[in-house]
């Protein structure tokens, strides 16, 4: 608490997971989702930050939506690919329902062998990258991350903003 705040100051929450995206609906002014750059879990979280503004008895128009992307965008887009996939890595060990919202097929959702101080935050991103294609595919990075050449971002960001309600991108 504030004794005397200057202004109203929103308050964003990040949510992942469907407990912590109904509790942005219920209490935040805004919510930053984290669950990659596909329409179909980008839907789902926002349904879940809908049914906690409802459960509130808060209008759900008035709550930021904001979308998280990991982004590598490059003219080279096999290297764009290549440079996301250990950041990639974090959904499938934090969100492994978004990888089944896009559509993602995966054998195993934690790196081989320990990359420090953890895979989506190396010291040795070459490392981390050779350890991350072991395991997060082509096409996952494709479905949950902005990557490819500056047009193809371009394009991707309009097309997802038409499908689902988007009122801010934040990209990372």
């Amino acid at each position: 608490r504030l004794k005397r705040a200057l202004r109203n100051i929103p308050i964003h929450l990040a949510a992942t997971g469907p407990k912590m995206l109904r509790l942005a609906g219920a209490v935040a002014d805004g919510v930053i989702i984290q669950v990659g750059f596909h329409p179909g879990p980008m839907a789902f979280a926002i349904e879940q930050v809908r049914q906690g503004a409802e459960e509130a008895g808060r209008p759900f128009d008035e709550i930021e939506i904001i979308c998280s992307a990991f982004t590598s965008i490059h003219r080279d887009r096999a290297l764009a690919v290549r440079r996301i996939k250990p950041v990639v890595a974090w959904l499938y060990a934090a969100a492994p329902h978004a990888l089944d919202l896009a559509g993602v097929s995966y054998s195993r959702r934690l790196p081989g062998r320990p990359i420090y101080p953890d895979i989506s935050h190396p010291y040795d991103h070459e490392d981390a990258m050779r350890e991350a294609e072991t395991f997060v595919s082509d096409e996952a990075a494709d479905k949950l991350a902005l990557v490819g050449t500056p047009e193809e971002a371009v394009d991707r960001l309009k097309a997802l903003a038409a499908e689902v309600r988007i009122d801010r991108f934040f990209l990372r």
